[in-house]
């Protein structure tokens, strides 16, 4: 009897040891799951990432060479503008290629192939006033037409000294900008003594901006009209030129500032203005960039000033 009764609680305990032992391997499976688990997450998430920082450094890197190939295309135009009293597209196109040369040289050691072709041109014409002095034809009128029929203009900058201006609008000097359906008047008010001011009159309404302050009254400020800037700060105001619109501009009241101006202009005719010369409106380059990481192709036309330029 004592002999049954040790075999029957040693078939009990060894029950209990093969369930406790089913148990510890159960845990032990589940825990190298959760670990193969957190494994391959971690491997695949590390591999997005590098895929997404070689993307966006393969990104950037061509952002770059085409900002550097307009700043260069831009510095081109603005140099057979100042030097040359006719447009040479043949002097456009082999300064594009002696462009295209340093940029090749420059990616060619950074792993990179790039390739600036010129595509073509637009001429036009540049026109300014480059002695201060009121803004008036040649004839003397104060209230004249600038250009008419303009179907783009750039770089449309007046250089304004601040104690020149009127103070009240009706007697202010304006820039009206008719595009055969509607018409914007940008004028030009000194507030106090030394403090300059835009207004713009929309068919919707009059939109203040820029009120320019810190300076004296024999101060000039550049008020660009084409960028929608007074000086060199942002004017929303001025942000109403049509890509596709065809402008007359005309000067009213210019007998109510002292200055200078310049712009060019694309198409139409240029009133009784001091100086005027044919000039560069817009070069096209054709750029191609090639790396490890990146093929980007594009059509990039530079014109420096150029309203959304």
């Amino acid at each position: 009897m004592a002999d049954v009764s040790r075999l029957r609680r040693g078939g009990r305990d060894g029950g209990v040891s093969r369930a406790q032992l089913f148990l510890v391997g159960a845990l032990a499976l589940a825990v190298v799951f959760v670990a193969l688990s957190l494994i391959l997450n971690s491997a695949i998430y590390t591999e997005n990432l590098a895929t997404r920082s070689t993307d966006t450094a393969g990104g950037a890197a061509a952002l770059d060479t085409r900002a550097d190939v307009e700043a260069g295309v831009a510095g081109l135009v603005a140099y057979e503008n100042r030097n040359r009293e006719a447009v040479n597209p043949s002097a456009v196109e082999s300064g594009v290629a002696e462009l295209e040369t340093q940029v090749r040289n420059y990616s060619v050691r950074n792993g990179r192939a790039v390739r600036v072709s010129y595509d073509s041109l637009d001429s036009g014409t540049a026109a300014e006033q480059s002695t201060e002095g009121q803004f008036l034809d040649d004839d003397g009128s104060d209230d004249w037409t600038v250009v008419e029929d303009a179907d783009g203009l750039r770089a449309f900058e007046q250089r304004i000294r601040i104690g020149s201006l009127a103070s009240d609008s009706e007697d202010a000097f304006a820039t009206e900008f008719d595009d055969g359906s509607e018409t914007h008047e940008v004028r030009l008010l000194r507030v106090g003594d030394d403090d300059l001011r835009v207004e713009v009159d929309t068919p919707s309404g009059t939109e203040r901006c820029a009120l320019y302050d810190g300076a004296d009254a024999d101060d000039s400020v550049t008020v660009d009209l084409t960028s929608a800037t007074v000086g060199g700060e942002p004017c929303p105001a001025l942000e109403f030129f049509e890509e596709s619109a065809t402008y007359d501009v005309s000067y009213d009241d210019g007998d109510a500032v002292e200055g200078t101006y310049r712009f060019v202009a694309r198409g139409g005719s240029i009133g009784e203005v001091p100086s005027s010369t044919e000039a560069i409106y817009a070069v096209t380059v054709e750029l191609t960039y090639h790396s490890s990481d990146l093929d980007y192709e594009t059509t990039i036309r530079v014109a420096p000033g150029e309203p959304d330029a």
